[in-house]
């Protein structure tokens, strides 16, 4: 499921990722939940049985389609480590950060929590460090890799 950008013209699509079949999509001019919603809704009406979505990451996606196992994209996954990390990180909390992502084929999903979890254990003070802006506010001195 995912929106794909053609200038000011967009396709919204839902893909049957085992038959290798476009299943329902939709022209429009901008990625809406609305969409989302309305393509989704008519596979259902067709009778198709979903037994998971790959999603881009958007907040809406984990909400929106009950019982039914949401995952979001590796590569989206990626490219928000890169966002926040840069590709080549100085810092060792983020040079770890990238070593988990980059090691992902070798974990099932429990093994790749329990190696997130070990990191944050690990670095934990200083990703919960903070610091007073000029402002007053209290801000994390690691705000960047506390958001990817």
């Amino acid at each position: 499921m995912d929106t794909s950008f053609f200038g000011e013209l967009t396709v919204t699509l839902i893909r049957d990722v085992t038959n290798k079949q476009n299943l329902v999509w939709q022209f429009g001019d901008s990625e809406k939940r609305s969409t989302y919603q309305y393509l989704y809704n008519q596979i259902i009406k067709a009778n198709v049985t979903v037994l998971g979505i790959v999603v881009d990451g958007r907040p809406y996606f984990f909400e929106m389609f009950g019982d039914v196992p949401v995952q979001m994209c590796h590569f989206h996954m990626g490219k928000i480590l890169a966002k926040y990390l840069t590709r080549n990180p100085k810092l060792d909390v983020n040079k770890e950060l990238w070593g988990i992502w980059n090691q992902r084929h070798i974990y099932n999903p429990e093994t790749f929590k329990t190696a997130l979890k070990l990191w944050f254990r690990k670095h934990h003070i200083e990703l919960e460090e903070i610091y007073i802006d000029r402002f007053g506010r209290a801000q994390f001195v690691k705000i960047k890799t506390r958001q990817a």
